[in-house]
């Protein structure tokens, strides 16, 4: 198997053929997956342990081995590990994932509150359009109310179309989001960094950012409707 890093650098795919320089001279190897190696930016090739003996015994250097063990085993073999090779030279994979874990949701902090701050922003200017256009149309209102419709009858009116415009917005937004996620995934992040990122749809991804959207589209626009409906007709 070789990783991401190495088969954008190389342009090899799954199923190609490298060659591996051993001791008794080089052997094709098939590629059988291209793996994504997150954080690494030097190839790296995984093979089988029947290659070994084809390898040249001096250019291979083991750097870390990995120990599978059961849950319940895991301390008491990381424990006799440690006196023999040193505690500092011993690493428990789970507890690493679990720290990784923590640091990598405490970042997402900043882009939630970027998050919600970006939403304050598009709420305040949709509020300053709706004021615009809710004035504009000052004289169609008090027509409506000449004609006999009453204050909240000319409320819901304004409501439901600041509801069509936020709709048309949200609508909008949701295939550009995607189509954002999905150029950040599999084109920024392979540029930037040599590896991409799966893409996986989540529902409750999705729906919240919608509701927060369609809960400052009528915040906004209920103030400009209210002034409408009542101070703006007769």
């Amino acid at each position: 198997m070789l990783n991401e890093v190495g088969a954008r650098l190389y342009g090899i795919r799954a199923g190609d053929t490298i060659t591996m320089i051993g001791a008794g001279g080089s052997f094709p190897v098939e590629i059988a997956h291209v793996f994504r190696d997150f954080g690494a930016f030097a190839s790296r090739v995984i093979l089988p342990t029947t290659f070994l003996a084809d390898l040249d015994a001096s250019a291979v250097h083991w750097r870390r081995i990995a120990v599978r063990t059961a849950p319940h085993a895991t301390r008491t073999i990381a424990a006799k590990l440690g006196e023999r090779y040193g505690a500092s030279r011993v690493l428990n994979h789970d507890e690493i994932r679990t720290l990784a874990m923590a640091v990598f949701d405490r970042s997402f902090v900043v882009s939630r509150s970027l998050a919600v701050l970006a939403l304050v922003v598009a709420a305040v200017g949709l509020y300053a359009a709706l004021t615009a256009l809710q004035a504009g149309r000052r004289r169609e209102f008090r027509l409506l109310s000449a004609i006999g419709h009453s204050h909240a009858q000319l409320w819901r009116l304004a409501m439901a179309q600041t509801a069509a415009l936020g709709a048309m917005a949200l609508f909008a937004a949701l295939p550009l989001g995607l189509a954002l996620a999905w150029l950040l995934c599999d084109f920024v992040n392979p540029a930037a960094f040599g590896w991409s990122i799966s893409l996986h749809l989540d529902f409750a991804s999705i729906a919240g950012p919608l509701l927060l959207g369609a809960l400052a589209v009528a915040a906004a626009g209920a103030l400009p409707a209210f002034r409408m409906a009542y101070r703006g007709t007769p």
